[in-house]
């Protein structure tokens, strides 16, 4: 079965940059998930959670996440909760 993620940061949304990111792949491992989305609005996490699922994920989940800007890490918080599948 395909998991995906879509990981929503929460604290220090207005620092971030995609391509700065340095630990994706970490957490994409840590995660146990093929894909993994950012998002920083409610938006964001809709267009996440229909491109995951468009993109043949069979399961989708969400997380909250804190970024932070001085190491460029995200860090997760909580657990993930299912949206999908």
């Amino acid at each position: 079965m395909k998991k995906g993620m879509i990981v929503y940061v929460t604290h220090g949304k207005n620092d971030l940059m995609n391509d700065q990111v340095k630990n994706l792949a970490e957490l994409k491992q840590e995660l146990n998930v093929q894909s993994l989305r950012l998002a920083t609005t409610e938006d964001d996490v809709a267009e996440a959670w229909w491109r995951l699922l468009s993109g043949g994920m069979h399961q989708v989940s969400c997380i909250a996440a804190h970024y932070y800007a001085g190491d460029d890490r995200l860090e997760v918080r909580g657990v993930p909760f299912r949206l999908a599948g």
